[in-house]
């Protein structure tokens, strides 16, 4: 490792030089306005490097991006090839690309950088706000890339905060089943995938958390069940009719990739509607108890943080989790009968007032 120093107009800048190892090229480690750098200079000797990294450190204390030439498409490849993101990314980027493909988006100025992004949103304006934020994220991932990969030079990314009047995004409805549908999941469900789909519909859980279930999680004498979900350990307490069904088929380990090919086999041999999912089976079973359960037995039970239930909580009151629970009861459907709905249907008695 060695180091040196550039003289700019305004200070001086120390820059270090070191090798990862011995077969690998020389970068560049500087701090530059309080923020420090890491750039390759793809030099194999130490003087080839110092004349790179010093033509970086100029062109940065100039305010101006290094001169690389590479087309606007060729980068968004290799941003594809190096970090594959989503189908969805993948086709904004490539959108971006063709829209903007005479400007050399690297060589710009953050400023001008930022207006071209602008400029490609605004051309998004007739689409959804939805749409049109997903299409400044994709960007601002795109860029954050060119940056720590020196292809760039910008101090901090021009698509990150822009300012667009878009109205709010809606909160869509996502699809959930019916009675008949669950009637008909139930009756051809069967093997490994049926315990999948009891868990994720009578218990509401994720189908990750559903194929991580084991035997040795599931209390027979208390009726409760250890989940192990994205962020934290829960217990849940499970109806007499999961517990019945679920006797005997719970699954040690369940493959999470082959759950969803099988469901996506069974849902297409019988000619199902594409919601008809794993996801919507969770949905079901929320929608089915969140009406008999308070906002935060609500997230607690369902593994979510308050602020997400928050989101798809709308003014449900409060009943109880023992009400919940039994609301999960779908063994009515099962057999081909429609459960009476005035069933177990419990009254509350109004509050008096208390007299000040």
């Amino acid at each position: 490792m060695t180091s040196f120093h550039v003289h700019t107009p305004r200070k001086r800048v120390r820059v270090m030089l070191y090798r990862k190892h011995a077969a690998s090229p020389y970068y560049a480690r500087f701090s530059f306005k309080g923020k420090p750098y890491h750039r390759g200079t793809d030099a194999d000797t130490e003087t080839a490097a110092r004349a790179v990294a010093r033509r970086i450190v100029e062109q940065m204390a100039e305010d101006q991006p290094a001169k690389f030439t590479e087309p606007l498409s060729a980068l968004v490849e290799s941003y594809i090839t190096e970090r594959p993101p989503t189908q969805s990314a993948r086709s904004r980027l490539r959108k971006f690309a063709a829209h903007s493909a005479d400007v050399v988006f690297a060589t710009l100025p953050r400023r001008e950088a930022s207006a071209t992004v602008q400029a490609y949103l605004g051309t998004r304006a007739s689409k959804s706000a939805l749409t049109v934020r997903s299409d400044q994220l994709a960007i601002s991932r795109f860029c954050t890339w060119l940056i720590k990969t020196g292809k760039a030079h910008w101090e901090s990314n021009p698509a990150a905060a822009l300012h667009m009047d878009l109205p709010p995004v809606e909160s869509r409805t996502k699809p959930h089943l019916n009675d008949k549908e669950v009637r008909a999941v139930l009756a051809e469900s069967a093997g490994d995938l049926r315990p999948v789909i009891l868990l994720c519909l009578g218990a509401g859980l994720r189908p990750r958390e559903a194929t991580r279930a084991k035997p040795e999680d599931l209390d027979a004498k208390t009726g409760t069940m250890k989940v192990f979900g994205k962020r934290r350990e829960r217990t849940i307490h499970l109806n007499e009719w999961l517990r019945r069904e679920l006797d005997g088929l719970l699954p040690y380990r369940f493959n999470y990739y082959r759950a969803f090919e099988q469901f996506g086999e069974l849902r297409k041999a019988n000619g199902w509607p594409m919601h008809v999912s794993l996801q919507a089976l969770r949905r079901t079973a929320a929608r089915a108890a969140a009406p008999k359960m308070s906002m935060i037995q609500y997230a607690n039970y369902f593994g979510h943080s308050l602020e997400v239930a928050h989101r798809h909580y709308i003014g449900y009151g409060l009943i109880g989790n023992k009400a919940a629970v039994n609301a999960l009861d779908f063994s009515g459907l099962e057999r081909g009968k429609r459960k009476n709905r005035t069933q177990n249907r419990t009254r509350r008695k109004p509050q008096k007032r208390r007299k000040k």
